[in-house]
């Protein structure tokens, strides 16, 4: 199933997102959405700087633990992408290049991956990707079956680096009309996405629709306490 989903006045590049589990070898790319992600403009020239430079102001030194309590604990990378409120933990184990045709085809059936190649195109964000439908992938948690997405806005996610983002935004969309919401939150180096398919009854392994999941990272010094 095939679309074009651009916005006026921006050059368009495209991806392809393959999100239920897979199928036999011979119609695996059977199962494929492409969607037109528009390429962000290039920004804006910044004036050249004065003959005078200025004198930069002495960095404040860095405060130190209150008496009694120890400095805050840095995040530590886990691997992995956990949405504890649908019992979601599981391995970002590949990188998932933007392939021939802007084609996205995970390898992986029982892990997540994260989609490389994005920030070349203007989307600085995360986004990670996996196949639902079937009692080993890891996409099913995210949603019920002929459903609606188990996820809800102000959700926690826990990402591979150790940080955390919040869930702002979820659809179940169909797969011809991916929002725009997607590129926007991929705009931002904060944004964090994630797609995957919702199965449906009659097709559990073709389904129409992606279930898309958005959220805002916490910045890493914010996120410890």
């Amino acid at each position: 199933m095939f679309t074009q989903l651009a916005r006026a006045g921006v050059v368009a590049a495209t991806l392809a997102l393959v999100a239920c589990a897979p199928l036999p070898p011979a119609t695996v790319g059977h199962d494929t959405v492409v969607v037109t992600a528009p390429v962000v403009a290039a920004k804006r020239a910044v004036p050249a700087p004065s003959s005078t430079p200025l004198a930069e102001p002495a960095a404040a030194p860095a405060p130190s633990p209150a008496p009694g309590r120890d400095a805050p604990a840095t995040p530590v990378p886990t691997g992995r992408l956990i949405i504890p409120a649908v019992g979601l933990d599981v391995g970002v184990v590949e990188d998932v290049p933007i392939g021939r045709g802007g084609v996205i085809r995970p390898r992986t059936v029982t892990d997540a991956g994260r989609v490389v190649g994005l920030a070349d195109r203007g989307y600085p964000g995360a986004l990670y990707v996996m196949h639902a439908g079937g009692s080993t992938a890891p996409g099913s948690a995210l949603s019920t079956l002929d459903g609606d997405a188990t996820v809800a806005v102000g959700d926690m996610i826990g990402l591979p680096d150790g940080g955390t983002a919040t869930v702002t935004w979820v659809q179940v969309a169909a797969k011809d009309a991916l929002p725009d919401e997607l590129w926007g939150t991929l705009e931002h180096p904060y944004g964090v996405a994630v797609v995957t398919c919702r199965p449906t009854s009659a097709s559990p392994q073709r389904s129409p629709y992606n279930v898309v999941i958005l959220a805002r990272q916490q910045p890493m010094s914010a996120a410890v306490s």
